[in-house]
């Protein structure tokens, strides 16, 4: 979270909010194993060998926990797929 001037402020967490309205939120990468699963994700896609569905199934069947830990399901696959987050609509560069 940057002030209003830009400095940084802080690191959210999920599900923290910003306090000040003249606060800004903005997005930076996440942890690298959460990186190489998104990459992995949009990898399995590109392929053209891999539905949505089969994507949600290989993720579960290897283990990899999607959002608070809770199994993948073809609607969260598809969110990943869907967001300009994920495509670097968003994303600036951070200052931390």
């Amino acid at each position: 979270m940057q002030d209003l001037n830009g400095n940084p402020k802080c690191l959210l967490k999920f599900g923290d909010r910003k306090s000040l309205a003249t606060d800004r939120v903005v997005l930076v990468p996440g942890p690298s194993a959460e990186i190489d699963v998104v990459r992995d994700i949009y990898r399995l896609l590109g392929e053209g060998r891999h539905s949505v569905d089969a994507i949600a199934k290989d993720l579960n069947r290897r283990g990899i926990p999607a959002e608070l830990g809770r199994p993948w399901t073809r609607a969260i696959v598809r969110n990943i797929l869907t967001n300009p987050k994920y495509i670097g609509v968003n994303w600036t560069c951070p200052h931390f």
